[in-house]
């Protein structure tokens, strides 16, 4: 290859070497850069002459940013691969950047495909990169090819009949994307029922389901891809791998089987009563008849279907279990089917758990009864107030019973129901006052009778004198 004579090999290598890829270049230096970037890719638009989108210089934007010159990141690469001083190194170097993406653009695009496409790597730069559009146009609609899933497995399939599965190819780019060809690659035991004739349009934000089948001929494990091809900037060519499994014909026997193949109800309020399903299928043949499905031990776990019943070759019967748990604790138990010549058995588990029940909880705050009194007349009168407040969780009544003893002698009963609303502070009740007969202290009780576990006791002194 050679380079016009305004710009010769051993200038480039000064250039470089002097840091001209790293500073401000002069007019000459770029121009014997960009020639040799030209005479590399011929057909891909470099004209130093264009102004981009910011002003910039295009041949320029090949290699340098748009704001100070620095290099742009294919510039650095194209730097780091120059390991020589010669032309022909330097053209190497850019022959070894072309699998690259350097740019790091949405699409993954490699530097070859932008080159190819007019869409430089230098032309998309920074922390939201324009993608292939580049500076040319960045907001160029593009198509955006996105298929799922990327790989799929049939699993195993009897031979002589098929396996279906689908794929979908999305576009989640701006501009309609072309599907230009769908094929198999590989065992064609794999193939493409209904498929839409290629090529094909899928609009923006839209997608188009391709139905894929398996029909294996002999046993084995057999693999293919499918191949789509489509004009989607970097992926022009994305491969769906497929996978599947051949065996042998069942038998015509039953094959039984149960999923889940245990029942845990979890925690469960005493009283309650959820229930949980498992399926029993065959896979079989030839019809499973199940002579007899029980739960055991009966009680807590009930069996709410059928506990006889057939099942077709292919199909599956439900079958309901309900959990009643008496008391709090761990409770276990089995649910058995029995068939000609085995069984199959699925643990039952659960738990009961107590909520507990809110109480009333009556607290004495205080028991006053006069201190001291007189037997002599107008002067023996003894008032009793009672203060309770409510500690409990919910509001009600209870009985609150005062006493009076005095010289070992009850002189004083009296019973009368109290309440007070939860956080309400407490509340006062007023006993009948009692006039004593005979001097002697007198020894007041008071007992509230709640559903608290707790002792609602107070006492109080009154001084009787004669």
């Amino acid at each position: 290859m050679s380079i016009p004579n305004r710009f010769t090999a051993s200038a480039l290598a000064l250039a470089i070497g002097a840091g001209a890829l790293t500073m401000a270049p002069s007019a000459h230096a770029l121009r014997g850069f960009v020639t040799l970037w030209q005479l590399e890719y011929p057909a891909s638009l470099s004209d130093d002459n264009v102004v981009g989108t910011n002003n910039e210089n295009i041949g320029c934007a090949l290699c340098h940013n748009d704001t100070n010159l620095q290099l742009n990141p294919y510039g650095q690469d194209w730097l780091n691969a120059w390991t020589g001083t010669t032309t022909d190194e330097l053209v190497a170097a850019l022959r070894a950047i072309e699998d690259l993406d350097s740019d790091s653009d949405p699409t993954g695009s490699s530097n070859i495909v932008e080159i190819n496409a007019s869409t430089q790597p230098g032309w998309a730069e920074g922390s939201n990169p324009a993608g292939v559009i580049g500076l040319l146009d960045p907001a160029a609609p593009v198509p955006d090819i996105a298929v799922s899933p990327l790989s799929v497995d049939f699993g195993a399939v009897t031979v002589g009949t098929t396996g279906t599965g689908s794929v979908n190819i999305a576009n989640v780019g701006t501009d309609d994307l072309t599907v230009n060809s769908l094929s198999v690659d590989g065992s064609s035991e794999f193939s493409l029922p209904g498929a839409p004739l290629t090529p094909f349009t899928v609009a923006p934000s839209t997608s188009v389901d391709v139905d894929l089948a398996y029909s294996p001929v002999d046993e084995g494990q057999d693999n293919a891809s499918l191949d789509i091809a489509s004009d989607s900037p970097g992926e022009e060519l994305v491969a769906v791998a497929l996978a599947g499994t051949g065996v042998a014909v069942q038998p015509e026997v039953c094959v039984p089987s149960v999923d889940p193949a245990s029942l845990d109800f979890g925690s469960v309020d005493v009283g309650e009563s959820p229930t949980l399903d498992t399926s029993f299928s065959n896979s079989g043949g030839a019809s499973c008849t199940v002579a007899a499905a029980v739960v055991s031990p009966s009680g807590e776990f009930q069996l709410l279907t059928s506990a006889s019943f057939t099942v077709a070759p292919g199909g599956s019967v439900p079958v309901e279990v309900s959990y009643t748990p008496f008391d709090a604790g761990d409770d276990s138990g089995q649910l058995s089917f029995t068939l000609a010549g085995t069984s199959i058995d699925v643990p039952l588990s659960g738990s009961g758990v107590e909520t507990p029940t809110p109480v009333l909880d009556l607290d004495i705050k205080s028991l006053k009864a006069s201190k001291n009194v007189s037997v002599t007349k107008g002067q023996g009168i003894v008032k009793i107030e009672l203060s309770v407040e409510n500690n409990g969780e919910v509001e009600g009544s209870a009985s609150a019973t005062i006493t009076g003893l005095q010289n070992a002698v009850t002189v004083y009963e009296e019973t009368q129901n109290v309440t007070d609303a939860v956080g309400n502070g407490s509340s006062k009740f007023t006993f009948p006052s009692y006039t004593p007969e005979t001097d002697g202290e007198i020894v007041w009780t008071a007992v509230i009778d709640d559903s608290d576990p707790d002792d609602d006791v107070a006492t109080a002194i009154t001084t009787v004198r004669p």
